[in-house]
């Protein structure tokens, strides 16, 4: 019975064959279409969801109201971190990042000769960023990391484009800044697609003292929070206005 339904349906295509081929090329496309629509959507929905307690961490961001319109920014005045982890108990971690962008490093090989390169983007960050984010140490002791000044966390795949198999702990590269030398103090895995954070180190962030001067007007950091267990974000939000 199946047989016989087989080639009729068969016989039915090779009869009509423009019919059949608009017909199954449509098929073709609207299915390849709803599956590229739902890796896109569950690639959109999979963010920075490889931290740990990320349901608990939130980017406090900035709404400027005019007029007749807002306008939202992802960066804000440095000081609310200190003033809400001071003041709202529900902040139970909280961190910031300064970006630079287009970075030139320099460091020598070991064939000794200067070698420069331009990196997109690093963060300014101090050694909280890793008591919010759960990035992977490779080498290196988190919990020392960033906390003096001249420190620079990198990715793994800058540590070997710069110092290749050899132990970059305690390597000394050449970046931004007054002083413009950083001690390698850690080596992270590299940073995952499927990140909003894109960068290839991190700098001390006593290092720039200007990244976290009082500051309560101008655009300036990415600030994060990481909340205790059960905090309700509306209440926070009406408790912080006030």
């Amino acid at each position: 019975m199946f047989r016989n339904n087989l080639k009729i349906a068969i016989r039915n295509l090779l009869r009509q064959k423009i019919y059949s081929f608009i017909n199954v090329m449509g098929l073709a496309v609207g299915v390849a279409s709803c599956l590229l629509i739902v890796l896109f959507i569950r690639n959109e929905f999979s963010y920075d969801k490889f931290f740990q307690d990320q349901d608990r961490i939130y980017r406090m961001v900035l709404e400027r109201k005019y007029p007749n319109h807002s306008t939202f920014y992802a960066i804000i005045p440095a000081s609310y971190e200190d003033v809400a982890k001071r003041d709202l108990p529900e902040v139970e971690e909280s961190t910031q990042a300064f970006r630079f962008t287009n970075v030139t490093f320099s460091f020598t090989n070991e064939r000794e000769e200067l070698i420069q390169v331009d990196e997109e983007m690093v963060l300014v960050v101090d050694s909280s960023f890793f008591d919010v984010f759960t990035f992977s140490f490779i080498k290196g002791n988190p919990e020392r990391a960033l906390k003096a000044a001249n420190q620079v966390v990198v990715t793994e795949e800058l540590a070997k484009r710069y110092f290749g198999e050899a132990d970059p702990i305690n390597k000394t590269i050449r970046g931004p800044g007054p002083q413009g030398e950083f001690k390698v103090v850690g080596v992270i895995s590299d940073v995952p697609e499927n990140s909003h954070f894109k960068f290839s180190a991190l700098l001390s962030a006593s290092t720039f003292p200007f990244t976290r001067q009082e500051n309560f007007v101008s655009f300036s950091n990415y600030t994060y929070f990481k909340f205790k267990v059960g905090t309700d974000t509306r209440a926070f939000e009406e408790k912080f206005s006030k």
